[in-house]
């Protein structure tokens, strides 16, 4: 028996013919008792987060580039969560940004804990998830269940894509240019932003953490059972 995170672990391994019996079970989160209602994000600036160590295979440089293809890039704060080996790096390309003009506002790289991810989440308009490779990337629905609305790199080794509920949702994986217009989509749209805020939250709720926990354990039964045959 093997847990996969994501149904698109569990296709990968179907793919290389895993004899085991696969499972598709999230490692969930922890949901507050009140479901969240759709944000309230600041504005010009408008707040983008993207969480995950600083790392080429967490995609910050296509968030970066992005902004070169972004019309509004001049009204976006980034906000990069975590810490890395690449933070020197990211720095110097942020900063190339803002001596160019395309960005007005350098971009914030910080280490926060779980309380200040809520609280920057719930001022987020739009949460960027540009991963090259991911099982599942539980930071974005983290971010999703305060009312963030994600916008995720789709790719044949990422499996976060199966938490976007539609294709406003979806870039290519590693495209600047076509994640640079999702931005600006939704920027130019935020009444249909408010209404997918509060969609997104109430879709998080289905990743409860205790349901994850009783699929686990349903699997771990059907293992002894099948050993003891």
């Amino acid at each position: 028996h093997i847990s996969c995170p994501t149904d698109k672990v569990r296709k990968l391994l179907e793919s290389y013919s895993f004899k085991a019996r696969l499972h598709t079970i999230s490692n969930g989160i922890v949901l507050p008792e009140t479901p969240a209602c759709a944000n309230a994000p600041q504005t010009d600036p408008y707040l983008i987060l993207s969480i995950g160590r600083y790392s080429w295979v967490k995609g910050q440089d296509t968030i970066l580039e992005a902004m070169r293809h972004c019309r509004h890039s001049r009204q976006i704060q980034l906000f990069f969560a975590g810490k890395g080996s690449l933070l020197d790096t990211l720095k110097k390309k942020s900063q190339a940004l803002v001596d160019e003009g395309v960005l007005k506002y350098m971009p914030e790289f910080q280490f926060i804990g779980h309380h200040e991810i809520a609280q920057v989440s719930q001022k987020a308009y739009l949460y960027i998830h540009a991963a090259k490779l991911e099982v599942e990337g539980l930071g974005c629905i983290e971010a999703v269940r305060e009312g963030a609305v994600p916008v995720i790199g789709e790719g044949d080794l990422v499996g976060t894509t199966e938490f976007a509920i539609d294709e406003r949702s979806i870039f290519p994986c590693g495209d600047p240019k076509a994640l640079g217009e999702k931005i600006d989509w939704w920027i130019e749209h935020p009444q249909e932003r408010a209404e997918m805020s509060a969609r997104y939250a109430a879709f998080a709720r289905t990743f409860d953490i205790h349901d994850s926990i009783r699929k686990l354990i349903q699997m771990y039964n059907e293992a002894l059972a099948d050993n003891a045959a």
